[in-house]
């Protein structure tokens, strides 16, 4: 699965950060994509995680570049063991 991050508005706020607006979607269908983590690139501190619709705000300085990442679930089925008679 793929997704596009896709910045939709640029603000310029204070001490040259910029607020950087957008919505995360799956690439082959166009939903909106929950919890993935948006960051800034090179920067552990600085992180978001897009909301119910895909949306996410984040500040970041002129020049920055920024990614998204996404883990997808896995979901793990247990099976009843029967005791083993002896």
């Amino acid at each position: 699965m793929s997704f596009l991050l896709v910045t939709i508005s640029i603000n310029v706020m204070a001490q040259g950060k910029l607020k950087v607006q957008g919505i995360v979607t799956d690439e082959e269908n166009g939903e909106p994509l929950i919890g993935v983590t948006v960051k800034i690139v090179g920067d552990n501190k600085t992180g978001v995680i897009t909301d119910l619709n895909g949306e996410y705000s984040i500040m970041a300085k002129k020049g920055d570049k920024i990614a998204g990442t996404r883990i997808i679930p896995l979901v793990i089925e247990k099976s009843k063991m029967d005791k083993a008679e002896k």
